[in-house]
């Protein structure tokens, strides 16, 4: 992981963080522990290559854990239905984990980057010095590149805007169900989400954390019917 003020990225891209969850899903079946991981890669379970490799795949949501390192259950369910098709992957936001690099396609507007272009860009966003910043350009570049590039610049933008959106709803219901469970004269007749369809059938408790489950279950089960 690098970091440029308070600004942290990966050193690996998307790309590389799901090909080691497929290791982790086709040779260990989801979950693995730390030693036993970097033995398969030949890496020293000390080192900080193979930390550099973990601490990528966490914040791209792939991989969670630290002694034991487990696949999340999107990047499980992305990898068994897709494979290494890692493209088709635009509706689970994997390419929206980190703020740093949303920032900078918000300002871009440009998913293929050089150095000339982003360093000025890093700088005015970081405010770090430019020769700290010239030594993270090539491991920058290379990462954001090979994300971002073969993803429409359109696309991009329009689910940062509706994740902007999308969080400040999440925050109302938030508010509104601590208002609810707070104040005895207005009381939800109802504090759980019920959801079912073909495969699925689950109560939960209302808040931003399950409906954000349910609304990912059902746009996977759209999406299987088209």
């Amino acid at each position: 992981m690098a970091k440029l003020n308070t600004f942290e990225f990966p050193d690996y891209s998307l790309l590389d963080s799901f090909k080691l969850g497929s290791i982790i899903n086709s040779h260990f079946n989801g979950s693995v522990s730390r030693n036993t991981l970097s033995r398969s890669l030949n890496m020293s379970p000390f080192g900080g290559a193979f930390a550099s490799k973990l601490a990528a795949a966490r914040m791209w949501g792939i991989i969670i854990g630290r002694g034991n390192i487990e696949l999340t259950e999107h990047a499980k369910t992305v990898i068994n239905l897709h494979s290494l098709d890692f493209n088709s992957y635009k509706k689970l936001n994997f390419f929206l984990k980190i703020p740093f690099f949303n920032e900078i396609i918000t300002r871009t507007k440009l998913n293929i980057l050089n150095k000339e272009i982003l360093g000025p860009i890093v700088q005015d966003i970081t405010n770090v010095e430019p020769f700290i910043i010239k030594k993270k350009l090539p491991s920058l570049v290379k990462v954001y590149n090979s994300t971002y590039s073969n993803i429409s610049v359109n696309y991009l933008l329009s689910e940062i805007n509706t994740k902007h959106i999308t969080g400040n709803k999440i925050s109302k219901i938030d508010n509104f169900i601590h208002q609810s469970n707070t104040n005895d004269d207005y009381q939800l007749t109802s504090k759980e989400v019920k959801l079912s369809f073909p495969g699925v059938s689950i109560n939960l408790p209302i808040n931003s954390k399950n409906l954000q489950s349910c609304i990912y279950l059902l746009e996977n089960y759209i999406d299987s019917l088209k």
